[in-house]
């Protein structure tokens, strides 16, 4: 009899241990989450003040030009618009140019970066106004495609 309860314990022992080892199974869920970041130059937020003199058939922007860095962690892509003053603005990144209008416009865009990526933006005028002082503002946003 003690044999028997033994032997009986054993094999529930043994067969449960066979049973576990057969029907577990584990699922990992990994969630990264997008990292999009956009950096300007002098620590300003999204919006650059842009000024704009003309005078004598001549102009000065300031800033001329704009340094930005993206960090992305996935795709990417930079808007920018202009809000201020009726002005024929253009931009100009890299051998890519276009006028900047008062609503978003793709400006580049790409994969993650691997770290800060530097751009440098450039301002010019496509049609001279008349002369005076203008204002505005160029608006950056960083969103995925």
């Amino acid at each position: 009899m003690r044999y028997s309860v033994l032997a009986l314990t054993l094999c529930t022992l043994l067969f449960g241990l066979a049973a576990a080892q057969g029907t577990a199974s584990h699922t990992v869920t990994i969630s990264i989450p997008v990292v999009l970041r956009l950096s300007l130059e002098g620590g300003q937020t999204k919006a650059v003040p842009l000024q704009v003199e003309v005078a004598n058939h001549s102009y000065r922007i300031t800033p001329r030009d704009t340094v930005l860095k993206v960090f992305a962690n996935s795709d990417w892509r930079l808007l920018v618009s202009y809000q201020g003053d009726p002005l024929a603005l253009t931009w100009q990144l890299g051998d890519r140019s276009g006028r900047l209008r008062s609503y978003p416009q793709v400006l580049t865009g790409g994969e993650a970066t691997r770290g800060w990526r530097p751009l440098t933006v450039s301002y010019a005028l496509a049609q001279l106004p008349a002369d005076g002082r203008y204002q505005g503002l160029v608006i950056y946003t960083l969103t995925r495609p």
